[in-house]
């Protein structure tokens, strides 16, 4: 990715499974130059949130909520025909296998033991980035819906589904 100039974050969770092996993975990411070697490797800590967790909390909705709205040309343009939040974005797992998200695992897209990140980011484009909020339950009533950014996995790990309406969104189109 870095040879393409595509942009890149190495995002490594310290959990029980893993938290003996963070020196392994802090030496193979210094090896395949992933992280530079003045750069400080610290691990994210475990969210109780996706796919094999008991411990899942619904985000707590404050009755005062007001919406996340950002307005420029860019952001409604991307909005108007693709997710504001996945578009461009994937996620890859150790064993190679690609999400929309991190917190996504549920949407498995591919592997890349299989398949080519070309491919992938194909099938990706066409079933999750052109989930636009036009096709969001609740959202595609809304006249700020080109302005609001829209987290699909917090619905999906909530049991809202992939078109459910938003959790974190008190605003109320139909009054």
């Amino acid at each position: 990715m870095q040879n393409l100039g595509i942009p890149y974050r190495i995002g490594v969770v310290l959990m029980k499974q893993n938290q003996n092996s963070m020196q392994r993975v802090e030496d193979f990411l210094r090896e395949e130059n992933l992280i530079v070697s003045n750069k400080l490797f610290t691990p994210d800590e475990y969210r109780p949130m996706g796919h094999n967790s008991d411990n899942l909390v619904a985000p707590k909705i404050d009755d005062e909520y007001q919406p996340y709205l950002t307005v420029d040309r860019k952001h409604f343009f991307r909005a108007k025909y693709f997710n504001p939040c996945w578009k461009g974005q994937a996620a890859v797992a150790p064993d190679g296998s690609v999400f929309p998200c991190v917190f996504s695992r549920c949407l498995k897209v591919g592997d890349l033991s299989k398949i080519t990140l070309s491919q992938i980011l194909r099938q990706m484009g066409r079933k999750y980035w052109s989930i636009n909020l036009d096709k969001i339950k609740k959202c595609q009533d809304c006249e700020l819906r080109y302005a609001c950014m829209d987290c699909r996995a917090i619905c999906l790990n909530t049991g809202r589904g992939l078109y459910g309406p938003p959790v974190r969104c008190s605003y109320d189109p139909y009054n």
